[in-house]
């Protein structure tokens, strides 16, 4: 009974040590919107959208989370990302809405100005609600040091898609154009699919950048191709997130597996670079290309490399050196009483 205690214990002491792992990415209990947002079911852009939240409105906030690209506030009724639309304090001037905006435009920095800092969206929305957008475009100095999206500077953002697209596209000096759309000005492999998988992909390609230009070099050059797959089985018989065909440099790559989240993308295509590497090396040798039994360990070492480097998972690297370990019958690490 002692040990049965120690057990139980151990595994509430592990979970308590992820949830705070993850938990101190925005360390303040409330959340003050300058811009319209998203409401989503879970802490992830691909989640579904429960609400729309107006500027204006404020949130107790219960915990953060970090995601791949944002940090994600529980206020309760969904997740909110933390993006330059959300301050930990109250706006200066604060006024009760005089209408209720309509669901794509709620600012006149969408209609007739270029707004650059929070405090010009601001002053763009209450301009808006109260008809004012025929005034002057307003005018501004420098560029504040807190805009991070090209949204700010000209471009025309109505939902949280294109407020990330533009969030990357700043990052890259990108705002003068829709580089962003086009993989290819970027340096990233062709991508084929829909335009939401174009977007999971290009993130994950601008997590690496962004995070680890080591590990966006050994990925995003070895890889010609990614392809959508609503579902992929391996050459073991099992579903799949992703495969790779080493002689042309294609990744193919599951939209459901995407969904459901299981393991960070940006990892996924880390492993499938890594055995195009082997074949680079001569790893592979003649007529076994296609089999590469003996060739899984090595990439799922690489793969624990890069999470140690960019986002440490202990329970992720656990599974990967069970992986590693067991191949090719990896479902035995799949059973629930190993985390």
């Amino acid at each position: 009974m002692k040990a049965k205690s120690c057990v139980i214990a151990a595994v509430i002491l592990s979970l308590y040590c992820v949830t705070a792992g993850q938990s101190n990415c925005y360390p303040h209990d409330a959340a003050y919107l300058t811009g319209s947002m998203n409401i989503r079911a879970s802490h992830s852009a691909s989640s579904r959208v429960v609400a729309t939240a107006r500027a204006g409105d404020s949130f107790a906030v219960s915990q953060s989370r970090r995601g791949d690209v944002w940090c994600w506030l529980d206020i309760g009724s969904g997740w909110l990302a933390k993006t330059s639309r959300v301050s930990p304090t109250p706006p200066a001037s604060v006024s009760p809405s005089q209408s209720n905006p309509p669901a794509n435009i709620d600012n006149c920095c969408f209609v007739d100005r270029q707004c650059q800092t929070d405090q010009e969206w601001e002053n763009g929305y209450w301009a808006f609600q109260n008809g004012q957008c025929a005034a002057p475009a307003q005018t501004s100095g420098a560029t504040s040091s807190n805009v991070d999206n090209c949204c700010f500077i000209g471009w025309q953002c109505h939902n949280d898609d294109d407020w990330s697209r533009g969030y990357h596209a700043f990052q890259n000096n990108q705002c003068g154009g829709s580089a962003i759309t086009n993989p290819a000005a970027l340096n990233l492999p062709a991508i084929e699919g829909s335009d939401w998988f174009r977007r999971q992909i290009i993130e994950a390609f601008e997590f690496l950048r962004v995070n680890s230009p080591k590990w966006f070099n050994y990925t995003a050059p070895k890889i010609h191709k990614i392809v959508e797959v609503s579902e992929l089985i391996s050459k073991y018989g099992r579903e799949a997130y992703a495969q790779v065909n080493v002689r042309n440099r294609r990744v193919e790559v599951s939209s459901a597996a995407i969904r459901r989240g299981n393991w960070p993308l940006h990892n996924v295509l880390i492993h499938e670079a890594c055995h195009v590497h082997q074949w680079d090396s001569g790893k592979y040798d003649g007529w076994t290309w296609s089999l590469s039994f003996d060739k899984e360990p090595e990439c799922y070492e690489v793969q624990i490399q890069a999470l140690l480097e960019i986002m440490p998972n202990d329970r992720l690297i656990r599974r990967l050196r069970c992986y590693a370990e067991y191949h090719p019958f990896e479902s035995f690490c799949g059973f629930s009483w190993m985390w």
